[in-house]
């Protein structure tokens, strides 16, 4: 979400936000609650004051939202977005991103939802949507972290309490976009190992898309993976993709070039269609390993038949050479035995 998401914090879309989005070439726009090549999108278009259709011309990308009721617009602008973030140059640029959108009364706030939680019955306020990249490691102190987040976890990982963190606060039926380090997906720790049953089991994991290590150059080089779930039902299977260059240099530079997976991912998103470089695995094999989500663990290898020679024919090449060898190598002995 250019422009959006603060680089180490979490957006989130109020509960009763559903079917408005922020696009990626204008600066503010309602959808459907088609796809149209986002991995986290409502499913349903939802208006906040009626539940009249969309009218057709309001789809991504054809016009802006020029024709959204004043209500809907007061809805956008003061009810949709929320986000958090404990430092407070991220929040400033956040709050100066969204003021640049026109949605200067989004609520941004200065806060660490691991140790401050919202007051009243754990979780309190719940997101249809959640999109989040947030801290890749670090440790928090475990007085400090709420009872409630890090209950059967035990663990100090920043990289597991938010994931855990965004499971908790999901409605019913809610999607997260969430990016986590590499090591979330197949760490074997306790924490690690129960947190990926919860999210297996309770959310339904539609995507694993392991990016390229740099692809957040120059700030971390360290191998991420964008997760994608919907909360409310049991994963039966995960797509996973492996992505292996975004169209930037994977250095420090990060500069454009031709290799892009990024179209082929969206294509094949919808249907969530296998390829080089993805593949289905049934929950039954994850769980059968221990719930690990370790791409290199599942992806299939094919052997590729080889044509090779007779090894006859290949052992009298070999002799007919030998033999060229031996005659030019004679000849050439002669004519210096000769004083040529």
């Amino acid at each position: 979400m250019p422009g959006l998401g603060c680089a180490r914090g979490s957006l989130a879309s109020d509960r009763r936000q559903k079917g408005y989005w922020v696009g990626r070439d204008s600066a503010r726009e309602e959808i459907d609650g088609e796809t149209h090549g986002d991995f986290v999108s409502p499913i349903k278009g939802r208006y906040p004051t009626d539940s009249a259709p969309v009218p057709a011309d309001l789809k991504r990308g054809l016009i802006d939202g020029s024709m959204l009721k004043p209500a809907r617009w007061k809805f956008l602008e003061e009810q949709a977005f929320t986000g958090y973030d404990n430092d407070a140059n991220m929040v400033k640029i956040g709050i100066l991103n969204l003021y640049l959108h026109q949605l200067e009364r989004a609520h941004i706030e200065m806060r660490n939802p691991l140790t401050t939680g919202f007051g009243g019955i754990y979780p309190g306020k719940r997101f249809d949507i959640i999109l989040a990249n947030p801290p890749f490691s670090g440790r928090v102190q475990e007085e400090s972290i709420l009872s409630d987040l890090n209950y059967k976890l035990n663990t100090r990982a920043t990289e597991l309490l938010f994931l855990k963190w965004f499971i908790d606060h999901l409605t019913p039926g809610g999607r997260g976009g969430v990016i986590v380090p590499a090591g979330v997906l197949f760490g074997s720790t306790n924490a690690a190992t129960k947190l990926r049953e919860l999210l297996l089991t309770e959310c339904d994991l539609q995507a694993v898309i392991n990016l390229p290590s740099g692809v957040f150059r120059p700030y971390s080089g360290v191998g991420t993976a964008a997760l994608i779930f919907e909360k409310g039902k049991a994963t039966e299977s995960v797509w996973f993709y492996d992505l292996t260059a975004d169209g930037f240099s994977l250095d420090d530079k990060r500069t454009p070039i031709a290799a892009n997976d990024i179209p082929d991912v969206l294509a094949k998103w919808p249907t969530r269609e296998e390829g080089p470089n993805s593949y289905r695995v049934p929950i039954e094999k994850i769980k059968e390993h221990g719930w690990s989500l370790a791409a290199g663990r599942y992806k299939p290898s094919t052997a590729e038949a080889v044509d090779h020679d007779v090894p006859a024919e290949i052992l009298n090449e070999v002799m007919k050479i030998e033999g060229e060898i031996i005659r030019r190598g004679n000849a050439l002995h002669a004519k210096l035995e000769s004083g040529l």
